[in-house]
């Protein structure tokens, strides 16, 4: 009988999940995940703060979820 490992599924989120975004004509303002600026989460990737992005196209930047919840403990545990 074969044995099966169960497979792991992370979830991906994209940068707009991450960062504030503004209200416009058309939608209210939303708080990001980070509760940053759309230019302070592309600072901190570029600083290494925060985990680089794992490019899906040359437009769309995906994080594991599982490394923005590490980092968003880590952030905490040292602001603590």
């Amino acid at each position: 009988m074969t044995s099966y490992a169960p497979q792991v599924i992370d979830r991906y989120l994209r940068a707009s999940d991450l960062y504030n975004l503004p209200a416009t004509a058309k939608r209210p303002a939303r708080r990001g995940l980070l509760g940053v600026s759309r230019s302070g989460l592309w600072k901190m990737v570029s600083d290494g703060t925060f985990p680089p992005p794992i490019k899906l196209t040359p437009k769309i930047s995906v994080w594991r979820a599982s490394d923005v919840e590490a980092f968003m403990t880590e952030r905490k545990g040292a602001s603590a």
